[in-house]
């Protein structure tokens, strides 16, 4: 008997030669694939595509990714994420494993949960000495438009951050038939949430406007991690955010509208 589901694993290496940065090893399984890389200064952007609607509950979902030493890489994903569901409400399962020698900015951008759905996703990333990390993910709540907003089963996410020691633990559970985005102290209502962090210290700030809140704080070890809920234009804010932070780190300016659609 032919499973309904689908596992898919995406395995990507990257080396640096002579100050370059090289895709060495792309091994794709199943529904996941990646195009041509595309130069960037001394580092590439890579864009991940997914086949397909969608994530159908039930699916499994893996993404190994290796940056070398003097690699440099900018990770996204062309387009936005769709959790589809399947019978017996059955999760998407993601795994998400990442080990940084090098630079590497990770933006899978926006997740959109459709009725009946849910999400399973856990994200380990160990960092070496020398490495340079920033992540950065939304999630509509559903699809505002077919006023679906909060009509999911659950999204679990987990994430790692670590080197010798943990550097940053984050824990994401909705569960709308328990707790809606409207219950207090949850989401106030909002259909998005952004969330980021990297490595270096930046200002903390927050700021409260009619489109929502957002703020960056700073972990134990100085490294910086970002929130916000609201409507689309807080996403955007958090974009601009992070552009106002990597021109101050002096890091080349790139246009991510260009490569993904899911920001």
């Amino acid at each position: 008997m032919v499973s309904q589901f689908l596992v898919s694993q995406l395995e990507l290496e990257f080396i640096a030669i002579g100050g370059r940065t090289h895709l060495r090893r792309a091994y794709s399984r199943g529904a996941l694939k990646v195009l041509r890389p595309f130069p960037y200064g001394e580092g590439l952007v890579l864009q991940l595509l997914t086949l397909g609607p969608g994530l159908m509950g039930g699916d499994q979902v893996e993404i190994r990714v290796h940056v070398a030493p003097g690699a440099k890489v900018i990770l996204l994903n062309q387009s936005a994420t769709k959790v589809l569901p399947a019978r017996g409400y059955r999760p998407v399962v993601q795994r998400l494993l990442f080990r940084v020698e090098g630079f590497l900015e990770y933006y899978p951008g926006l997740t959109i949960p459709h009725p009946a759905s849910a999400l399973d996703q856990r994200m380990e990333v160990s960092l070496g000495t020398e490495a340079s990390f920033s992540w950065m993910e939304m999630y509509a709540l559903g699809r505002l438009a077919r006023g679906e907003v909060g009509k999911f089963k659950w999204i679990r996410a987990r994430t790692a951050i670590f080197g010798q020691v943990p550097f940053y633990m984050d824990a994401l559970e909705l569960l709308p038939e328990e707790l809606g985005p409207n219950h207090p102290g949850v989401l106030e209502g909002h259909p998005y949430l952004v969330c980021g962090f990297w490595n270096w210290e930046s200002h903390p700030f927050f700021e409260e406007t009619e489109n929502g809140l957002l703020g960056v704080g700073l972990t134990a070890f100085r490294h910086s991690f970002l929130r916000g809920i609201g409507n689309k234009e807080v996403t955007q804010r958090a974009l601009k955010i992070w552009s106002q932070e990597r021109a101050l780190r002096g890091l080349p300016a790139v246009d991510v509208m260009r490569y993904s659609s899911a920001l």
